[in-house]
């Protein structure tokens, strides 16, 4: 959580949050998110998380590649 403490500028990174909140987490453009956009942002049904940790643990070990 991000607070601004009497800071006029927000950092890149909560910039960035909040573009991918808007953009892509809040689906249905409530202003929050609601179970099912959680399960989606936590577990994306477009993403295998077997083979990217496979290919993440590949890469990691391959020192020669």
């Amino acid at each position: 959580m991000y607070s601004h403490d009497g800071d006029a500028d927000e950092p890149e990174w909560v910039k960035t949050e909040r573009e991918q909140f808007v953009e892509f987490r809040d689906k249905n453009r409530d202003g929050k998110m609601d179970k099912e956009e959680t399960r989606d942002w936590i577990l994306p049904s477009d993403y295998d998380h077997a083979e990217a940790e496979a290919r993440h643990l590949v890469y990691e070990s391959d020192q020669d590649k």
